[in-house]
């Protein structure tokens, strides 16, 4: 393996801690994580559409399988997408 190589993995490996720990915030503790949901204004919509507690989890699943997909190197640019389309609305 060459040094590009390693830094890749090593960067990869960081980046998917990241998520990993994101998702299992979002399920461990929905309640504290729907609590700061409620506080915005797009709430009403979003609770609309589910319950707030549901896009908690659903955002901690997909988080999970990103940051898994990140970790194992396995569909990389899958799990970024999926990412990216969870990160973005989160924001």
């Amino acid at each position: 393996m060459n040094k590009n190589a390693v830094s890749e993995t090593v960067f990869r490996l960081m980046l998917s801690f990241i998520f990993l720990v994101a998702g299992f915030g979002h399920l461990f503790d929905v309640s504290k994580v729907s609590g700061r949901l409620s506080k915005l204004e797009a709430a009403s919509l979003l609770s609309a559409l589910a319950p707030l507690e549901v896009h908690v989890v659903l955002a901690g699943v997909a988080l999970l399988i990103g940051g898994m997909g990140l970790l194992l190197g396995s569909w990389t640019k899958s799990s970024a997408l999926l990412l990216l389309l969870t990160l973005v609305p989160i924001t």
